[in-house]
């Protein structure tokens, strides 16, 4: 499975689920990503809603806070090792947006069908409620 996913993915669907049933999609729906996985066993993932506003200074630490709110609250990014292990892959954070990812593990549960990956992840705390979510991935290269 591992030399299956080495490739590039370009986000087509991200949606989640939390404990009530309640499914919408995260990052709104036209979510844009990247997901890579090169040979050598590093990967990173980008993730980001679609239209998002531009800071009114042209300077990238310049944005007001309540833009720099909304920049972090629209985008998730990060990058590491990974290994795939039967159906599971997981990601070796080594840097990220949200700091608290970096130096532990993201587990997702995989499968290929065609060109696309479909990535499962375990439930994570989102504004206090419990969400699953479910990434489909297209094939690139």
């Amino acid at each position: 499975m591992s030399a299956r996913i080495v490739g590039t993915w370009r986000l087509i669907s991200f949606q989640g689920r939390n404990a009530n049933g309640d499914c919408r999609p995260a990052l709104g729906e036209n979510a844009q990503g990247l997901l890579v996985y090169t040979a050598d066993g590093h990967m990173i993932a980008i993730l980001s809603e679609a239209g998002r506003r531009p800071f009114n200074s042209r300077d990238v630490r310049g944005g007001t806070p309540e833009e720099a709110l909304a920049a972090v609250n629209s985008y998730v990014s990060y990058s590491g090792r990974y290994e795939v292990d039967g159906d599971i892959v997981t990601h070796h954070v080594e840097l990220s947006l949200f700091p608290n990812w970096v130096g532990e593990d993201q587990t997702r549960r995989l499968r290929i069908t065609e060109d696309k990956l479909i990535l499962n992840t375990p439930a994570f705390s989102v504004s206090g409620s419990e969400w699953t979510f479910e990434l489909i991935w297209e094939r690139v290269s």
